[in-house]
């Protein structure tokens, strides 16, 4: 099946509470691969579309914001009013991290 790559698409800057090293910073350089069947221009994907669609999704729920495992078994999220939460992250050190922000400046990841 044809392919497309897309090599460094963008730069993902975060906060991750790791269940191993407590609250982190990374940056991850993202590169992308679409499988499909060609269309009538011999293109798996229109390359200007699937950068700024797959981006624009990487900028609004990743990027800038802290990424919390939300299944990890030291993760209590509470969701208050006026669209913000409280969590409170015990790593596997026995180390608490408690943190209130905004929803939108938290990433919560399903692992």
């Amino acid at each position: 099946m044809p392919r497309l790559f897309v090599d460094n698409l963008t730069v993902i800057d975060c906060s991750i509470l790791d269940p191993e090293r407590g609250l982190i910073g990374a940056s991850w350089s993202v590169d992308i691969e679409l499988l499909g069947e060609l269309d009538h221009q011999s293109m798996v994907f229109d390359f200007a579309k699937v950068k700024k669609t797959i981006k624009r999704i990487i900028d609004n729920e990743v990027d800038h914001k802290l990424v919390v495992p939300s299944q990890f078994h030291g993760t209590s999220i509470k969701h208050n009013d006026i669209d913000s939460l409280s969590l409170r992250f015990i790593d596997n050190k026995n180390e608490l991290i408690e943190h209130h922000s905004p929803e939108q400046a938290v990433c919560l990841i399903e692992t």
